[in-house]
């Protein structure tokens, strides 16, 4: 196997991983929004908050703290996969001789840029990892509330 042709395999497969991990997030945040919005309805159901009330507001702040966990780490184990695709990619820049790989990149990355300049600058995880806050801090809201009898 030449060398290129390994490179650009392994370039593949920490992509392809980075891939999976990504849609291992967007799962867990589809299924964590659809139970915040179920336990939502719980609370709800009888129009009032009270102390009764407190224990499922609990285990929402639990599905907001572990989401924003669980995001992160999946954001860590994007970050190492696509960190290894770059390198491969570097390697094979250099062992395909001639190839222009890295500068069709920058150019592209450039345009994005120029079209995106502010969102070019925002972590797509620090999103992610938001949305799960904010199911956390709708929790506390809702404990806060339960407990004072506001409803």
């Amino acid at each position: 196997m030449e060398k290129a042709d390994l490179y650009l395999k392994l370039f593949q497969e920490y992509a392809s991983e980075a891939r999976h991990h990504e849609q291992q997030r967007a799962t867990v945040t589809g299924f964590f929004s659809a139970l915040a919005a179920g336990v939502l309805t719980i609370v709800g159901i009888d129009k009032t908050l009270s102390i009764t009330d407190i224990p499922v507001a609990l285990f929402l702040v639990a599905i907001g703290v572990f989401g924003c966990i669980f995001s992160a780490k999946q954001y860590e184990r994007f970050f190492v996969c696509m960190e290894r695709a770059r390198q491969y990619r570097l390697a094979l820049q250099e062992a395909v001789s001639g190839s222009n790989i890295l500068e069709l990149k920058r150019v592209a990355d450039k345009k994005a840029k120029e079209r995106f300049p502010r969102l070019h600058v925002m972590r797509l995880g620090l999103f992610w990892v938001t949305l799960h806050a904010l199911i956390a801090a709708f929790g506390i809201f809702l404990v806060v509330l339960s407990y004072v009898g506001i409803g």
